[in-house]
């Protein structure tokens, strides 16, 4: 009973200093200005911050497991004067049985391209005031004629220029040292006339590619071990480790944890645990920083700790290859985003930087699982304990290893061969879909804490042992993970006609009730690639045929896929599509399919939503053409922009989640490019559920904590 009281006081307690946050942070929040400003104390951004994440998340998230987005959450931004707008919002309110009050109003109609000084000092500051007197809103829809794009600072800023030199400076002084560094290789390793001459006729290293790099550097290695074999045993070893010394300096943390983790695997024994936990602990550590530094404030500091971040972590070309990204990036003027990914981010209270995006701090690939721990009995022979070994894919759809923010990412290093001195560096294993595969979680916060009986390390994974034996028929306990940023669901109701749109509304809640049938097509370009990095074009590849393999082994969906370069054919497409996934026609829609009523359609290509009301984009045709969801970019996105659609279309057929959740679990970045058309509550397989959560792709398993 003395416990009890005592857990009740202490619940008193903290809720006493909740209310007083509050307090506090609405005080403050009607002091201060909402307009982002670049030179604004970090410390006093920092504590706002702190603030809020304190005493306001919890308003927007759950704290406890699933809980489905409700209409009451849900508030519709709408154009006062504009009837269309008007007209929309109210016909969404109604079907939704969303509250009236749940209304925001933007004072008057603005350009579809929104200027940033608009955004800044008067459509952004009134949308949070609002958000501040509703705090149960987790979600905005924009109803019709409200701006779709935000457009970037004027090209002759003054911090532009700047960054710039800066960028290019940092990229041609990392260049000159990857020089250096093979140059040392060649001249001082086992050197030979050849091996000096070659060291006078490198290419330009400013102008190589990652993969070009890593096949460099590694016939640089490869050529020095060869020439030390010559070498006597006592001078082979020491130059041995003067050479393993060059490579970890230009490696990063990242690939070190990886070459040691492999060489674990290969000789047992071989590698202390105490070593492999604290390199963990360091790239999780730089890791953290790194998305930490994504919504601070720009200045100088920021730019130099950012690139001091990525060389630890990535290693020295990484580094160089961010460094000449940036240059470009802001020889692009690239700060510009579409409305609705701009306004996911109004809960942040600092300036985050705009060149460029922002991760995504809810999706599969940021968001961050909740901390469990581990018990792990600490290993009799010295070997690292097999939870950190084990790979992270079992079943016949692996999937790489996660990026980080900072490219190029998820590359693996391995060591090879019987003679511990011998490195080899690897880019992709041949095992299908792999890029990193084997190696451990790189979204995984560990730590180490020993005692005499056991080691235990803290991972980012739920895990949950199935009580009833473990039979392949029950289904894992989920839980949604905790965001640690407040991150805004925002989605768009726009199309050619306002009543085309009301009839899109009214067909996804009659869809829901009755059931989305229809077949799946699926519009690959080619057969299954074997190997894929993060982001390329083989991995966009993967994903549509996983998604094919998927639901072919798990549903009882027709599914039909296409590996032909050319799009489907409409002749060869007779029946009634529910889902659609392909790529690749840029501004160019086909007419090719006939969509069921309800159905969920997006295609892979840039500037689909570079309108939604007019155009040879895909996003409006999709929505004429009878598509209630659809989803796309508003300007050039890059292709690791797009959800995969593996993930995204798994998410959806689970019936779990609304499509606005399915799209922001899914969708990498905010502050960027895309942008959700549909109706965000809309659930096509609520009642008819095709997959279950342990069918997903093994990231989502993860993500929500079903697979460790």
């Amino acid at each position: 009973m003395k416990k009890m009281v005592r857990t009740l006081n202490c619940r008193k307690r903290f809720q006493r200093k909740l209310e007083k946050a509050r307090e506090m942070k609405m005080k403050q929040m009607k002091k201060t200005s909402f307009r982002p400003n670049c030179r604004q104390s970090f410390l006093n951004a920092a504590g706002i911050l702190c603030l809020f994440l304190v005493s306001g998340i919890h308003f927007f998230f759950p704290l406890e497991a699933r809980a489905a987005l409700d209409p009451s959450e849900v508030a519709v931004l709408a154009v006062e004067g504009d009837s269309d707008s008007m007209r929309v919002a109210e016909h969404y309110l109604k079907a939704r049985n969303i509250p009236k009050e749940n209304l925001i109003l933007l004072e008057k109609a603005w350009p579809e391209n929104l200027p940033r000084e608009d955004w800044e000092k008067t459509v952004r500051p009134n949308i949070r005031r609002w958000l501040a007197e509703h705090r149960g809103v987790k979600c905005v829809v924009c109803a019709w004629s409200v701006p779709l794009r935000i457009s970037a600072p004027p090209m002759d800023c003054p911090r532009r220029n700047e960054r710039m030199e800066f960028y290019a400076a940092q990229e041609k002084a990392l260049a000159e040292i990857l020089v250096k560094t093979l140059k040392l290789i060649m001249g001082e390793i086992a050197p030979t006339d050849q091996s000096r001459a070659e060291s006078e006729n490198l290419p330009d290293i400013a102008k190589l590619d990652f993969s070009g790099w890593m096949a460099l550097f590694q016939k640089t290695i490869n050529d020095a071990q060869t020439r030390l074999k010559s070498f006597p045993e006592t001078e082979r070893k020491e130059a041995a480790k003067k050479l393993e010394k060059i490579i970890q300096a230009n490696l990063g943390f990242l690939l070190i944890r990886n070459a040691l983790i492999q060489r674990a695997r290969q000789e047992k024994g071989s590698v202390k645990p105490e070593v492999v936990l604290k390199v963990v602990q360091v790239t999780e550590a730089l890791e953290k920083r790194i998305l930490e530094l994504n919504f601070t404030a720009d200045s100088p500091k920021r730019d130099a700790e950012v690139l001091a971040a990525v060389r630890l972590q990535n290693g020295l070309f990484a580094a160089m290859l961010y460094a000449r990204q940036m240059r470009e990036r802001l020889e692009k003027n690239e700060a510009q985003s579409s409305f609705d990914s701009e306004l996911s981010l109004i809960f942040e209270t600092e300036a985050y930087p705009l060149y460029g995006w922002v991760p995504n701090m809810i999706s599969s690939q940021f968001g961050q699982p909740p901390a469990v721990r581990v018990k792990v009995k600490r290993p009799s022979s010295g070997q690292v304990p097999p939870e950190i070994l084990k790979g992270t894919d079992s079943d016949a759809l692996p999937e790489p290893t996660e990026a980080l923010p900072a490219p190029p990412l998820g590359q693996l290093v391995s060591m090879e061969g019987d003679d511990e001195d011998e490195f080899s560096l690897s880019t992709p294993s041949d095992e299908p879909g792999s890029t990193a595969e084997d190696a451990p979680e790189g979204n995984a916060e560990t730590r180490a804490v020993s005692n005499e009986e056991e080691e235990v390390i803290s991972m980012n994974m739920e895990i949950h042992e199935n009580e009833s034996g473990g039979s392949d028929d029950s289904v894992p306990e989920m839980r949604v993970p905790l965001p640690k940023r407040p991150v805004l669901l925002v989605a768009r109701l726009e199309g050619p006609s306002a009543e085309m749109v009301i009839q899109r509304i009214d067909e996804s809640v009659a869809a829901e009730k009755t059931g989305l049938n229809g077949t799946v097509y699926l519009d690959a370009r080619t057969t299954r690639p074997m190997k894929a990095l993060p982001g390329s074009m083989e991995k966009m590849e993967q994903s549509i045929n996983d998604l094919a393999i998927r639901l072919k082994r798990f549903t009882d969906l027709d599914v039909k896929i296409d590996t032909a370069t050319e799009l489907f054919r409409r002749e060869a497409c007779a029946e009634p599509c529910a889902l659609y996934c392909g790529w690749y026609s840029v501004r160019n829609f086909q007419d090719i399919f006939a969509f069921m009523p309800g159905s969920v359609a997006y295609h892979v290509a840039s500037f689909e939503a570079e309108s939604l009301k007019t155009g040879p984009f895909w996003c409006p045709n999709l929505i004429e053409h009878g598509v209630a969801a659809t989803l796309g970019p508003t300007f050039e996105p890059y292709l690791t922009a797009f959800p995969e659609p593996d993930e995204f279309y798994s998410l959806v057929l689970t019936g779990k989640f609304t499509m606005i959740e399915c799209f922001y679990f899914t969708k990498p970045f905010n502050s960027w490019a895309m942008t959700y058309v549909g109706d965000p509550l809309y659930t096509p397989f609520r009642n008819n559920p095709k997959l279950k959560m342990n069918e997903l792709p093994d990231k989502l398993q993860r993500f929500f904590g079903i697979k460790q």
